[in-house]
C-alpha cells in the first residue's frame, strides 16, 4: 500500500536530464513531463522505494542514488541514466533527454524544475 512519501529522481546523463511524458490516463497530468519515480509504500526504504518506482516506470535499474533535498511529502534525488532498453509503463508515452536551456519550452511543473537546477549545481 503507498505511503504519502514520493521520491523522484533526475536522471543525469552529462549535461542532459531525462524526462517521461505523461499519458492522458490521468487528465491532471496529461501533456506534462515528469520525473521518474513515485509513491514509496509503507514501510519501505525510500530508496529502495525509489529504486522500485524507476524500474516499474522505465525499465531502467538505477544505482547509488544521492539524495537532493526534500520539500513537502517529496524526497529529490540525482543518479546516472543507466543504460538498458527503456520500457515505459502505461503511465507514460515518451521520454526524451533534455538540456537545462531546454527546460522552459517542455511542461514541466515548477518543482521538477527546481530539482534538476538543483541536480545541476
Amino acid at each position: 500500500m503507498d505511503s504519502k512519501q514520493v521520491a523522484k529522481v533526475v536522471l543525469l546523463d552529462g549535461e542532459y536530464n531525462f524526462l517521461i511524458l505523461a499519458t492522458d490516463n490521468n487528465p491532471q497530468f496529461e501533456g506534462h513531463w515528469d520525473l521518474p519515480g513515485g509513491h514509496v509504500m509503507i514501510n519501505e526504504n525510500i530508496v529502495d522505494g525509489l529504486i522500485r518506482e524507476v524500474w516499474e516506470e522505465t525499465g531502467l535499474i538505477i544505482v547509488n542514488p544521492e539524495e537532493l533535498y526534500a520539500k513537502g511529502t517529496t524526497t529529490f534525488f540525482a543518479a546516472d541514466l543507466p543504460s538498458g532498453k527503456i520500457k515505459l509503463s502505461s503511465e507514460h508515452k515518451e521520454h526524451k533527454l533534455i538540456s537545462l536551456d531546454q527546460l522552459d519550452d517542455y511542461k514541466i511543473s515548477d518543482k521538477f524544475k527546481e530539482a534538476i537546477r538543483r541536480a545541476h549545481e
